[in-house]
């Protein structure tokens, strides 16, 4: 029971994170091609994270595997939305014709 207690807060942000992932990559496939690069640049950083985190809980990876690759994928999350944004600020500025 101990060790569940103490465990638990990663199983459930790695599988709120997965859902997300997954919430994200069945999305990309019901939207605009220039949609669907944003979208699957957000979504595949967030499956690797809740992976991450899941294989650290259940002793897969090292402690420091897991702490770097978290920080890398954390940074990966960041660039994605920046480009999706600065894409989005693109597209949405492109003139009709």
């Amino acid at each position: 029971m101990d060790y569940l207690a103490q465990n638990t807060p990663f199983y459930i942000w790695g599988i709120l994170v997965f859902l997300t992932g997954v919430y994200f990559t069945y999305t990309a496939f019901k939207v605009e091609y220039y949609n669907k690069a944003i979208i699957l640049s957000i979504a595949i950083p967030s499956l690797a994270f809740s992976l991450t985190i899941i294989g650290y809980d259940s002793g897969l990876l090292s402690p420091e595997a897991s702490k770097k690759s978290c920080i890398a994928l954390f940074y990966v999350c960041l660039i994605s939305l920046l480009i999706s944004h600065i894409l989005k600020f693109f597209v949405s500025n492109t003139p009709e014709e």
